[in-house]
Parts: structure tokens; sequence; C-alpha cells
């Protein structure tokens, strides 16, 4: 800068060392923060200049306005989105640390599920005697490989209707407060970018009252990388001389409490198959992502039978350290646990081991090549395992249900998500983007540590002859010998999908008892009855009932419905879905009391219309319909409505609450907020080469009304985005 422009050196370098993150000076208006967006025509006509100054002193602010632009702009790049109070929120200094804060995500601990909607969490630590409450915050998410790239794929927030938090409209890929009412925690979605994406950091700033703020430290900065589900990322290669023995526990968990979409009404069908897997080499796989099922596997994933993933682990043995197999878990046990144990060394620190989910069509949870050897080289003392649902990819069924569909040709492995398959059929979708619990949960826990040396010569002993643990049993053990497995017994059921099961014995029965010997004596599988569906299997849905409504209800019934429901359309204006509704689950209740077509004997509850009250009776075991409840409470509580309707008391209950319900469903005029759309992705960069701008919008869905919060009047913005240079 020339000596004759002592304003402009003045003002230029005190505007570019002012602040770290404050890119703007004190006499220039905030309005300067259009920089962010590269909207600097805009910018400029903005600012406010003394014309009273004169040409000179105008030209003058012209060429420091183009330099605190310049300035800005690369302050941007390489800065973010201010990670700062204002300064009229606070004039401290940040205070170091995260001051017990911290973000977590849910679902899958190791990453991120690419396409997955997550809940990201901004709370305090659980262990702070007092509840940590913070008035204002920031949140964002930028990717690892390219910081503050607007065209970087890092996926997008969206909102939880609870008024805490909205977007920010001075940075992208941002979430603030809504108002500065104190709170302990904030939720937010993110859904995670495609596949490939790479590394994403999630940063954010806590401002707890005027005099303390914390940003970017410790818990307050959390990076985030693809999922590959239950296997592991890290470095497989192990240093640990000595060798470890674990303890392995599978717990049920998934249960019609924990999943109650479409949980399967055969219940006695539920259940974890027997687990089977091994502890393994780092070159050995045999499932996970990107794995196209075997022909053993696909018997595993279908049926539930580890024989074929058994045999084909026995001739990869030279690989193998343990072939750990444990016995499944069966309905009624579901939620019980089964326990195993396997040895670990240098040469095959690495875990992997499925059991089906069942029924199902091709569901398996489990891990894949997960490495219990630390970069201490030491083994890890204790894990708990979150276990998910994984798509095998040999059958196209969509539901626990579904009929046989194989798929040719198998498709890849892949992770079950809220969000995968994108079917409202499926037990696990969920647009809203809860995060899903867990089916089941691993427990390790190493037992004893066996000291070995570090020599060439102790490391080929490691190719030694394969073991086998059954339960908690070595198989080796002279006590605990069995005899060979009976033949497997006939399918349970005459239609359809159901159970067979084949039986062993300890050879040497008092032996066994006396040594505690615990392996596996009774084996079960799913199988598939000589006709693969049964009749009337098929309709099943809500539209195939409401069709035959009218045949199925007397007749008596139905002019009280016809009555109450005239009734409630006119003075409550309900809506016909919720009718028909309604409608579908007094079907339900109007069945006659079904057993279905096997030889079980399992007491449950009915509605009788006739005697208008709950009855038990016996039920197979299978198949039957949906009047068949657990207790009688259940009962009644679910087909008590029905029963009112029968009786004339809802028709009555009615009109007694006529003039309530009207006021209720028509209140005062209370002030109705704007609600606008959430911002739209952003476009493709506006050119193919050189600098360009990416764009996103939101839409007004409700004008306000009564005095409620107006609308805003941003409804577009654009960024700044650069590709490769043009040739």
């Amino acid at each position: 800068m020339s000596d004759e422009d002592p304003l402009i050196n003045r003002a230029s370098f005190r505007f570019l060392f002012h602040k770290r993150y404050e890119c703007v000076p004190a006499r220039f208006t905030s309005r300067l923060v259009l920089h962010a967006r590269g909207d600097i025509n805009r910018a400029a006509s903005e600012v406010r200049i003394d014309k009273s100054s004169g040409p000179e002193a105008t030209a003058r602010y012209s060429k420091m306005l183009f330099l605190i632009l310049t300035a800005c702009l690369l302050a941007v790049t390489h800065a973010g989105c201010p990670m700062r109070p204002t300064v009229e929120q606070t004039s401290s200094g940040r205070t170091p640390g995260d001051g017990g804060y911290r973000i977590l995500i849910s679902g899958q601990t190791n990453g991120y599920v690419p396409n997955a909607v997550h809940t990201i969490s901004l709370q305090g630590s659980q262990t702070h005697e007092r509840l940590q409450q913070f008035t204002r915050f920031t949140l964002t998410v930028h990717s690892q490989h390219a910081p503050n790239n607007p065209s970087a794929r890092i996926g997008y927030f969206q909102l939880f209707p609870d008024s805490l938090t909205t977007f920010n409209e001075d940075c992208i890929n941002t979430v603030s407060e809504t108002t500065d009412y104190p709170k302990s925690e904030i939720q937010v979605m993110w859904r995670a970018p495609q596949a490939g994406s790479g590394c994403v950091i999630f940063t954010a700033m806590i401002l707890e009252n005027n005099v303390r703020w914390y940003a970017e430290d410790g818990g307050l900065s959390k990076t985030v990388c693809e999922s590959t589900g239950t296997e592991t990322s890290n470095e497989t290669r192990c240093c640990a001389c000595d060798e470890a023995k674990y303890s392995l526990t599978m717990e049920g968990i998934w249960s019609n409490r924990t999943h109650p979409k479409d949980f399967p009404f055969s219940a006695w069908l539920t259940h974890f198959s027997d687990v089977i897997g091994a502890s393994h080499e780092p070159g050995f796989s045999f499932w996970g992502r990107d794995h196209i099922a075997t022909d053993g596997f696909r018997q595993l994933a279908e049926w539930g039978s580890a024989t074929g993933v058994e045999a084909e682990l026995r001739e990869k043995s030279r690989q193998l350290r343990t072939l750990i197999k444990a016995a499944g878990l069966w309905y009624p046990n579901v939620n019980t646990n089964t326990t195993t144990s396997f040895s670990v060394d240098r040469k095959h620190p690495l875990l992997s081991v499925a059991s089906m989910l069942g029924p199902s069509p091709d569901w398996v949870v489990g891990v894949s090549k997960l490495n219990l050897c630390q970069k201490d080289c030491t083994w890890a003392k204790s894990m708990i395992i979150d276990l998910y649902p994984w798509d095998a990819g040999t059958d196209n069924g969509i539901s626990y249900m579904s009929p046989n569909s194989e798929t040719k040709p198998r498709e890849k492995m892949r992770p079950i998500t809220t969000l995968y398959p994108e079917d409202p059929r499926s037990p696990f979708y969920d647009p809203s983007g809860k995060p899903m619990h867990p089916l089941a949960r691993l427990y390790l826990n190493r037992e004893k540590i066996i000291q070995r040396g570090c020599s060439e010569e102790v490391l080929q002993q490691q190719v030694a002859e394969l073991e086998v643990a059954e339960n908690t049993e070595d198989t080796s053990r002279p006590e605990c010998q069995t005899t060979d497995y009976s033949p497997w017994s006939s399918c349970s059921v005459t239609c359809g999908k159901g159970l067979r099961m084949r039986t062993r014995s300890y050879r040497m029965p008092e032996k066994a008892a006396m040594f505690n010997c615990n392996r596996q004596l009774v084996s079960k599988e799913m199988c598939v009855a000589s006709i693969p569906e049964c009749s009337g299997e098929e309709e099943n849905d809500d539209d195939a009932i409401l069709s035959r409504l009218e045949s199925e209800l007397p007749i008596y019934s139905i002019s009280v419905f016809l009555k109450t429901i005239s009734l409630w359309r006119s003075r409550l204006n309900c809506q016909f879905l919720e009718l028909a509704i309604f409608l579908i689950s007094s079907v339900v209740c109007m069945e006659d009391a079904d057993p279905g077509p096997c030889r079980g004997y399992f007491q449950r509850w009915a509605f009788n219309p006739r005697k208008l009250m709950c009855t038990p009776f016996a039920y197979g075991g299978c198949r039957g319909n949906r009047n068949n409840f657990l207790t009688s409470d259940e009962c009644s509580n679910t087909c008590g409505v029905v029963r009112a309707v029968l009786t004339g008391q809802a028709f009555n209950e009615t009109i007694n609450q006529d003039e309530t319900l009207t006021d209720s469903l028509n209140p005062p005029h209370l002030p109705v907020d704007c609600v606008v759309t959430r911002w739209s992705n952003w476009s493709p960069c506006s050119v193919t080469c050189g600098v360009g701008r990416v764009t996103s919008y939101r839409t007004i869905q409700r004008e306000a009304a009564y005095g409620g919060r107006p609308c805003p009047k941003k409804l577009h913005r654009r960024y700044r985005c650069e590709l490769a240079p043009c040739e």
C-alpha cells in the first residue's frame, strides 16, 4: 500500500487482525456478512459511506472495501462458520475445554451409515452434580477432506418439531437455537451422505451465560467416518505376543416391545439361530458388507441352519484359530442369552460370528472382522456391541413372514436401516429418522492371558489344529463327548414356515453332570412345509379387510356403526381415514376365535361378539387370526370400544359429550405461526469449471394468522462454489 492511503493502511490491517472469526470492522454494518454468500455487489451497495467526505474519501473507501471483501472471502474459506457468540451476547473470551458438553451420534457407534438418518445430540455430561444448561449453541458439520466447501458431500440436517432448533441463516450446514431459554439437551436429525463420501466433522459452540462459553474443544468436536456396519476398519495387523481367551455372550433384545412394527404374529417362530463363526486371520472373512452369500451362509440366513457354514469354515481351518458355536435363542427364551468361548493370538486376532434373526427372509445379526488386538499390543479387556439386522442378499422378502422369493443373482450383503429398504412394509422402516433399537447385544470378556514369546517360531506354532468350542465347552474333553444328532424331525406345520429339531445326548451322562458339561444337545432350524403358503395367507392387508367388512360384521352391529359414524362425522368432523382404522380394528374383534392348524396348546383370549366379553380358548401355536390376545386385559383394552359400540354406549356417550368435543375441536382463534419447508439440498454448481454458485430454497407451507410468527423474507440462498480451473 502507498503512503498516500493511510486510511486504507490503518483500517485494512485493523480489520485483518481484528478477531479470529469476526470479519466485519466496527465502522461497517453487520450487513457485510453477505460476503459469506459471495454476493460482493450487493454487499458493496449496502455499506454506508459518508458522502460528505468527498470523492477522494469515497475512492479510498471503495479500495478498502475491495480489500475487506477479499480478506473476508479468504477468512470464510479457511475459518468456516463463526464458532463464537456475537458481541451482543458476550464480551468474554472462550473458556478452554468442553465444559462437560459433548456431541453424540445415535445408531452405529463406529461411524455413520450412508444415506441413513442419525440423531445428533448436544448435551452435558451425565456425571455432573448439577443439571448443565445452556442458552445458545451453534452446531455445524463439514467435510474432513474439503472443509467449508459447500459442494462437498456431508449430508444435511433435519429438525425435530420441538421448537428448540432452527437453521442458521448465515451459515450452511449449521443449526442454532430458536430462543435463549435454558436447555439441557438439543437433538437434530442428520441425513448421512452417500457411500464413499469420507469422514465428516461435527463442531459445536455452547454459550452457558454471558460470561462463559465453549467451542470446538474436546467433546465439542467429533469426527465421524463411514461405517462398515460391524466390520472394523482399524488396522488388523496385530503386535500382541501373548494369546488370550474370551467368553462370548449374545443376549437377545428383540421383542414386540422394542420392535412393535409388524412383529411376527406367530411368536413361537421367533428366534436367533445357533451362533456360528470363528476367530481368524486378517485375510479371511466369510460374511459382511459387500460379501456374496455362499450356499452355506444362505442356509443360515434363510433357515437358521449352521451346518453349511460350519462345513465351509472347516475347509478354511488353516486360517482359523477357534471354530465358534453356541446354541440359539428360541421362543420363549428369545430374550435370554447364550454363551461360548474362543481364543485369539497374534496370527488370528479377528472375530466373526453370525446368527439368523427369525422368522425372516434372509436376515442375520453378528460381527465381521472385529479386531480384539489393540494398538498398544494388548488384548481388549471387554467389549459390548449392539447388533443390528443385515440383509444376506439371497431372498427378496421385505417382511418377517414374506413367502420365499429367491434373489437371482444373489446381491451383496448390506445392513438394514430405518431407510433401507425404503419400503413401508419393512418392519424397520421409519422415515422419521428415530434411531433403531438393537436386536441383540454381544458381550466379550477377556478371561485369561496366555504368556507367549514374540519369536517367529512361536508365530509358526500358531498354525495349529483347529479348536472347536460349543457353548462354554472345548469339544475335546472326553467327559463331554456326545452321541451323533438324531435325524431331523418333520416340519411342525402342514403349510407355510415352521420348525424342525434334532437331539443328541452325552455318552457318559453321569460324568457329564459331574464335570458340568455344557454342550448343545438340541438343535433347531426353520423349515417350509410341502405346501409353501397357507390358503388365505396373502389376504392380510387392510384393503381386503375393508372390502369384506359388510359380510363379516353382523347386520345389527353395522347399523349401530353407521349411526355412530354419521354422528361422529357431522359433529366431530373426523377424517375418513381415522374411521377406516377404527373399522379395521373392529373387524379383528368380530372374528371367531381360530386355534390354527398347529397342534400346540397355548391359552389365549379372544373377544366373543355374541357374549360381548373376552373368553379364553386353546391356540395351536400358528396361523389363526388377529382376534388372539395373550391376556384378558389386553383383549379388553383392544376390543372395549367395539363392545361399547355394539351395546350402544358409544352412541349415547357421543351425544352427551358432543358439545364438549365440538368445543375442543373448534378452539378460539389462537395465533398460527408461519410454517416453511426445510431448506432444499444445495443445487449442483452452476458451472462445470471455475467459480460458480450453488443455490438452495424453501417454500411457505402455511401463512401466519391471528398474530402468529410471520414468514421469513428469505426463501432463497446461494453460495460460492469453486471447481477445477477451466482450461
